[in-house]
């Protein structure tokens, strides 16, 4: 694919506050690219220098071309859509659109008939804009970054405010847009809604790039925990406490496990090698699988991973609701525990495994 937009370098400070440090990527046709990051990362810096809203160093190209020598003509082939609306409440639909496609003499859609349909307003197309649903608004404001036939859309939060039905429709329409050959950019804390929709994600962190990989990649580089849920015919609570207990004799360190009176969900790093222990013990005791389910960390957890010590920061100690526990008390715990005790307790008292997998391995250092 051919490179649409090229990211050289930009940096970005207001005073001593570096907000973006020498980022570099590119954004090709047809893409569609997830920009994720907590807040104050530097996303809406980054869109900002994109759109040509805030000063910056460095080069962004368009087209092999420095935007800042062709900003006007760059402008009108760029699509953008805000967290608030974009359009003017006491306007219709249609008096929106046809207003925002006076900005485009030349490329803009010639008949916004097309883009009424597609974006599914029609029933609405005369309904005062401040009148419409949440889900509307968010197709109109669509309808306004559309309607200049750009080819990228940058979308910023486009989700804020819609209940789940919403959303997925939303997330529906996206994809069609992308379909029509648009690239598109979106900077959201719904990672779920990342995962679903993009084929490649950017993670901000303080201002730079951890990462630039595929969905797939990114789960497979961090892949710091794996969930193995399983059940076992005529087995009791105690028997999968056996179980685990001769998987380690096996000399497969687990990271932890959490038993039950239909299961056992075993935590662990190198699911592979979890799997030949496995099944060499079952096939030594005849043992009869009743369930077999392997969770892969999905894109939230592997966010939650690249983000552990900025969640760390944020507390300094393990919380649940109805539980605290301290760092302190967490090492007198695993010095008077096994390590898989101690996860279990904490596991079943709704502490993330995350966490206590990673305390765990730094305190057995």
């Amino acid at each position: 694919m051919s490179k649409l937009i090229e990211i050289n370098n930009v940096s970005k400070a207001y005073g001593k506050n570096k907000i973006l440090s020498n980022v570099s990527t590119s954004f090709s046709q047809g893409e569609f690219i997830g920009l994720v990051g907590i807040s104050g990362s530097g996303k809406t810096t980054l869109l900002k220098c994109l759109l040509g809203l805030t000063s910056y160093k460095g080069k962004i190209l368009f087209h092999g071309k420095n935007i800042k020598q062709q900003m006007a003509d760059f402008r009108s082939r760029i699509g953008y859509c805000c967290q608030g609306n974009s359009f003017y409440n006491e306007l219709s639909v249609k008096e929106n659109l046809e207003y925002f496609r006076s900005f485009y003499s030349k490329k803009g859609m010639k008949n916004i008939n097309w883009l009424i349909d597609f974006l599914d307003l029609r029933s609405s197309i005369n309904t005062i804009a401040r009148k419409l649903s949440g889900g509307m608004r968010r197709r109109l404001d669509l309808g306004c970054a559309l309607v200049g036939n750009p080819e990228m859309v940058l979308l910023d939060e486009p989700f804020s405010g819609l209940d789940p039905l919403r959303r997925t429709n939303i997330c529906s329409l996206l994809r069609k847009i992308n379909n029509l050959g648009k690239t598109i950019l979106i900077s959201t804390h719904d990672l779920g809604l990342i995962q679903n929709l993009c084929s490649r994600v950017i993670v901000l962190k303080a201002g730079t790039f951890v990462e630039d990989l595929s969905i797939e990649s990114l789960i497979d580089k961090y892949s710091f925990v794996f969930e193995i849920d399983l059940s076992i015919k005529h087995f009791d609570t105690s028997s999968y406490q056996d179980l685990a207990n001769d998987l380690n004799s096996e000399g497969y360190e687990m990271l932890g496990f959490v038993t039950s009176e239909d299961g056992v969900k075993i935590y662990v790093k190198e699911y592979k090698k979890f799997l030949i222990v496995l099944s060499k013990l079952i096939s030594y005791k005849n043992l009869v699988l009743n369930r077999f389910f392997i969770k892969k960390p999905d894109f939230s957890e592997v966010f939650k991973v690249i983000f552990l010590e900025e969640l760390e920061a944020t507390t300094s100690v393990i919380s649940t609701s109805e539980n605290i526990v301290s760092e302190s008390d967490f090492k007198d715990l695993l010095d008077s525990n096994k390590p898989e005790v101690v996860f279990q307790c904490l596991n079943q008292a709704g502490v993330d495994p995350l966490f206590v997998a990673k305390m765990i391995k730094e305190m057995k250092k």
